[in-house]
């Protein structure tokens, strides 16, 4: 049933009339703690079934083979699983610094803010991607992002960005939005004209491959933790780099701070597109170091599991309940209600059992 009249902005009418209404209302208080408070996405366990990478890359009868197109994570490959470069590709990860070391790509900037680095970016004519490598534009979604940038810019015919359903789409000035492989601007984006933009959030700056005409410059986004493997993917969407086209860097308050703490620079210092590369190995080997307890852990973890089950598999008075321990671990996880609601020194407060009465949502249950 459709009720029209209603305006939620009006302040009488919701305070004195909404409110009354719905405050003490049963379905409503249950529609939002099933919706809102315990949605069945947010439902947990109190145990899991513990697998990892190990388990996937453990010696087989069959050759098991993979593709990355960096090498900077073989230190935490499992020890079953080997790196095997071709040699004819030695020299990408060279070359690739040597095309990012290029001097048309010097440029560095940072704003106190990520409206004032995007206000900066789009004042740029000579910007025509922004590839959001550090993951800047969080606050504002691809679509919205995308139709303010064309709007300030008078001589671009379209937007391409990524989509809701991470499908690419093209924003025409007339407001349409269609599919781009089924839009003139396909056959044609890697023309001068008609003038686009591009704007690949941090998900898409690896992995997307689009032919872009050679005097295109792109904006690239610094963050917190990018290391030297997702800036340089970020760069590489710029296929003609060192043969025309070029990148600009932009960085957050937090990221200039690290990078002029990191070589002992001053804030009257210039930043350079060399300072900025050694930061980002800087942030490559942190996050390796980060992890190698992890990978330990998981290592350690999937010999206890491989010599269970062999101990299982050569015995004949071996019940299933013997591999149990190795596999079915705590999930380590909190119940939506302790999450939400806060407790006392006796239990629950008052507040927490109001709502479990009303509505039970006791997702440390499986159903």
């Amino acid at each position: 049933r459709a009720r029209t009249g209603i305006n939620l902005q009006d302040a009488s009418q919701r305070h004195g009339h909404l409110q009354p209404a719905f405050l003490t209302n049963r379905a409503v208080i249950n529609f939002f703690l099933s919706s809102v408070v315990c949605p069945k996405e947010g439902k947990e366990f109190q145990h899991k079934l513990a697998t990892s990478g190990w388990d996937i890359a453990e010696r087989k009868h069959h050759v098991m083979t993979g593709f990355s197109g960096t090498n900077d994570s073989r230190y935490l490959l499992p020890t079953s699983m080997s790196q095997l470069d071709d040699p004819k590709q030695q020299s990408t990860n060279a070359r690739v610094l040597a095309y990012v070391l290029q001097p048309e790509n010097d440029f560095y900037h940072t704003s106190t803010s990520t409206e004032r680095l995007l206000k900066l970016i789009m004042s740029d004519p000579d910007i025509h991607v922004l590839l959001d490598v550090g993951a800047q534009m969080l606050d504002v979604s691809n679509s919205a992002l995308a139709e303010r940038w064309l709007s300030s810019r008078p001589g671009s015919s379209a937007a391409i960005y990524f989509g809701d359903d991470d499908n690419l789409v093209v924003r025409i000035r007339d407001g349409n939005i269609e599919p781009f492989i089924s839009s003139p601007f396909s056959k044609r984006l890697h023309e001068s004209e008609p003038e686009c933009l591009m704007y690949l959030d941090d998900a898409h700056t690896r992995g997307t491959d689009l032919k872009l005409p050679k005097t295109y410059c792109a904006a690239v986004t610094l963050g917190p933790k990018v290391t030297k493997d997702r800036l340089v993917q970020g760069c590489m969407r710029m296929r003609l780099r060192g043969h025309g086209q070029s990148v600009k860097f932009f960085a957050p308050p937090e990221v200039d701070q690290a990078i002029r703490q990191a070589f002992g620079m001053s804030d009257s210092d210039r930043i350079s597109v060399s300072d900025v590369l050694q930061w980002a190995m800087l942030e490559s080997c942190s996050e390796i170091q980060h992890f190698l307890p992890h990978w330990r852990e998981q290592g350690i973890q999937y010999a206890s599991r491989r010599q269970a089950w062999l101990t299982f598999c050569s015995s004949n008075y071996s019940s299933v309940e013997e591999l149990e321990p190795y596999w079915r671990k705590e999930s380590g996880t909190r119940s939506l209600l302790r999450i939400h609601f806060s407790y006392s020194s006796s239990g629950f407060s008052n507040s927490a059992r109001r709502s479990k009465q009303v509505s039970s949502c006791d997702s440390d249950k499986p159903p």
